[in-house]
């Protein structure tokens, strides 16, 4: 007789509202085993749910008394400014379960990740307690089963959103001494994940605001080209599952551009800007260029192509790059736009795609949006050639460039064997890795040479396109299908609109200059009353209230980051970088300052830098805009 399957109804209430947030972990869970390596027992005279290692032959938890057990461990750890809660480990969840009642409002908790590498110790925990409000909860995020080498781009997506990133100084690993005996290793390396990720994430929220100026300097200098070409938003998906290729400039190129010869009818081909000229003069027309640095050496390398040369090949440039580089590029144009709130601020709907830092990877994304599938990289070698050389033949700036200072160090190598990558190149891998985590098809590494990146399958580019690369699909025809011709009636909306958006953003920024001026003024004013909290002097003012003064100033802070949609749409793009830098150390001052009115004072003597900051920026961005606003004028009288 066939056994009767026992359902147990909270294990089927988890289940069910893990497959809803958590549907990928859900699966992992239904294939996992189930009393294997670890035993459901009752211990201590109360008879407390507890686990027993099989392999270990030991219980999780204490036999007498698991909560007082967590209690115990818990404190051991001496919790202190814990802004994002990390768990390493889930065990039966008794970890979670105590902090979140015991410790999560004292520590000022406003996000937890709780990271559990054994399926089948997870799975039984799903078969004990209803953990549906945990699952459900926003502000708690799980990480389960994920081998070591996918956790960068799981990391690096929690802390896309700001609200995780602004606490990577007061974040703080927590867990129960049996976890680490289980997977101490998995554990140590989760960290030093989450760490790197962290930083990783900081760094593409913005590198300085003079940086973000040049940016939105650029953008509306570049109004006419985005307001008279077609957006990208016009070719999503005009490929679904068509194969592209993404040709970039490592030296492994040499070994198979030759094969691209041909292609041009049966694949979407899609050059990073420095390897367009290796293309053209072997007699390759990719069907688009991606460029997107606001460099002056990207003009060197779109400069003295003719019309006849890239007349089918389209410059898909994002428009943050200089003026000078549509000026010198004869070919059309498709406008692409990145994912800064500065393209949402202009209110000129192109299309917006999230690309990181190299062409390349804008080559990868681009070659997304069209709906490509499989997207075949070559020349992507993200590292030194083993004799050295940084690029492939015909590069501009030659084969052996100079990178600097950068230090080398050696990663996983497509050939199974260690390669020298620099820090620079090792972060455009990492990028690759994110983007491919992200997309539904199939990415494949047809590099030969060069770093391996994670997700990628391994493939020579002969094998590929043999596999792959079948079917005449004319790319450059559906390409020019489906692109439309921007009329005059709608150039000029635009830049009516556009005036609008600068004059109304203008208002904004003086008011908050003017706050910012406020807030400044009073801190100075004080500056003796803080100066004598902080020496502990007791010569402060009788009347004099440090916690008045910390509401007011934080108030001021508050009204001007209430200036909406201004503040997210123009300005935080350009502060962010300092912002963000700025935010992270004052949520790492309850680690260093526990008198309540000392941390106050010291938190007021670090606003009247942002202020001041904010202010001069402010000030600069002020004059950008009335520069732009006169070019902008010449421009409609023009129309």
């Amino acid at each position: 007789m066939k056994k009767k399957t026992v359902h147990n109804p909270i294990y089927d209430e988890n289940l069910k509202a893990l497959r809803e947030r958590y549907p990928i972990i859900a699966q992992r869970i239904e294939k996992a085993p189930v009393n294997r390596d670890y035993e459901i027992r009752g211990t201590g005279k109360k008879r407390y749910v507890n686990v027993y290692c099989r392999k270990q032959e030991c219980y999780f938890y204490n036999q007498d008394d698991p909560q007082k057990d967590v209690a115990a461990q818990l404190a051991l750890l001496n919790l202190k400014n814990t802004k994002i809660a990390v768990f390493l480990g889930f065990g039966l969840g008794y970890e979670v379960q105590y902090y979140a009642k015991e410790l999560a409002s004292r520590q000022g908790t406003v996000r937890i990740l709780i990271i559990e590498k054994d399926l089948e110790l997870f799975k039984t925990a799903l078969h004990m307690f209803n953990y549906v409000p945990m699952m459900n909860d926003t502000k708690i995020r799980l990480v389960v089963g994920e081998p070591e080498e996918d956790l960068f781009p799981i990391f690096c997506n929690f802390f896309q959103e700001k609200t995780a990133v602004i606490y990577l100084k007061a974040m703080k690993p927590i867990y129960h001494i049996s976890s680490l005996k289980l997977h101490k290793d998995y554990y140590v390396k989760a960290m030093k994940v989450l760490r790197e990720s962290g930083l990783y994430s900081l760094t593409f929220f913005g590198n300085s605001p003079q940086d973000s100026l040049i940016g939105i300097e650029n953008i509306l200098g570049n109004i006419r080209e985005i307001v008279s070409h077609p957006g990208i938003n016009m070719l999503y998906d005009k490929f679904v599952n068509k194969p592209a290729v993404v040709v970039a400039t490592g030296p492994s190129l040499n070994k198979n551009k030759h094969l691209l010869k041909g292609l041009e009818e049966k694949a979407v081909i899609i050059a990073a800007d420095a390897s367009l000229r290796v293309l053209i003069e072997m007699g390759v027309k990719p069907h688009m260029v991606a460029t997107l640095e606001r460099v002056v050496e990207v003009i060197d390398l779109l400069r003295g192509f003719t019309e006849e040369q890239v007349g089918d090949v389209y410059l898909a440039a994002c428009p943050v790059v200089l003026p000078e580089v549509y000026e010198e590029y004869p070919g059309p144009r498709i406008i692409v736009y990145r994912n800064f709130d500065h393209f949402r601020w202009l209110g000129v709907d192109k299309g917006i795609l999230e690309i990181k830092q190299s062409a390349g990877n804008m080559a990868f994304k681009l070659a997304q949006a069209l709906g490509c599938n499989p997207i075949m990289l070559i020349g992507q070698d993200l590292a030194y050639a083993r004799d050295g050389r940084t690029h492939a033949r015909g590069a501009l700036f030659g084969e052996n460039q100079d990178l600097g200072p950068e230090k080398q160090f050696e990663v996983m190598g497509n050939d199974g064997t260690p390669i020298l990558t620099t820090h620079t190149w090792n972060q455009f891998r990492k990028a690759y890795e994110i983007d491919i985590a992200g997309y539904q098809g199939q990415c494949i590494n047809c590099t030969e040479g060069g770093a391996y990146i994670n997700g990628t399958e391994v493939m020579t580019f002969q094998e590929a396109i043999d596999r792959y690369v079948n079917d005449v699909i004319h790319p450059l025809d559906i390409i020019k299908s489906n692109i439309k011709d921007i009329s005059t009636a709608s150039i000029k909306k635009d830049i009516e609109n556009v005036t609008n958006i600068i004059a109304s953003t203008k208002n904004d920024l003086i008011k908050m200059k003017d706050l910012c001026q406020t807030a400044v003024d009073l801190i100075k004013e004080n500056e003796s009353n803080l100066q004598a909290i902080i020496d502990n002097s007791g010569s402060s003012e009788k009347d004099f209230s440090i916690g008045k003064m910390y509401g007011e100033v934080t108030g001021y802070q508050d009204k001007i980051m209430s200036i909406q949609p201004t503040l997210q749409l123009f300005l935080m793009h350009i502060i962010q970088p300092y912002h963000l830098k700025f935010t992270v150390d004052l949520h790492e001052l309850p680690d260093i300052y526990d008198d309540k009115e000392l941390l106050q004072a010291q938190l007021i003597t670090r606003y009247v830098q942002w202020f001041s900051v904010i202010h001069d920026i402010i000030a600069i961005c002020l004059n950008s805009l009335d520069d732009a606003q006169d070019k902008i004028n010449e421009l409609l009288a023009s129309l």
